[in-house]
């Protein structure tokens, strides 16, 4: 009883034997990718994927926390720059009406 391989099935004159074998590993892969698109999925082959894409969530959070702790930084330097800002032009401020005052007094004398 003579048996098709899936390729002569397919109308491919593929002789059994060593070129028959060779095309084995290249029906296996098929077949795997024919699985993983349509297929159920192993719980091991389920776990392995999920853990994939727990790692990729996992990259996502740390790159968003690293882009948070910059404009957090970034802020606390502000405020700290705004600050000294205004308490600089508030000391120069006072001296200015201080000596706008003296000025004014000087007149109503």
């Amino acid at each position: 009883m003579l048996q098709l391989t899936a390729m002569q099935a397919a109308g491919h004159d593929t002789p059994i034997g060593a070129d028959a074998a060779s095309t084995l590993p290249h029906m296996n892969a098929l077949l795997e990718t024919y699985r993983r698109l349509v297929g159920k999925l192993t719980p091991l082959e389920l776990a392995a994927r999920e853990l994939t894409e727990a790692e990729l969530r996992l990259l996502e959070a740390q790159s968003a926390v690293e882009y948070a702790q910059s404009v957090v930084a970034y802020n606390q330097a502000r405020i700290k720059r705004l600050k000294a800002v205004l308490c600089e032009m508030g000391k120069t401020q006072s001296s200015a009406q201080l000596a706008e005052r003296g000025q004014m007094s000087q007149k109503l004398v």
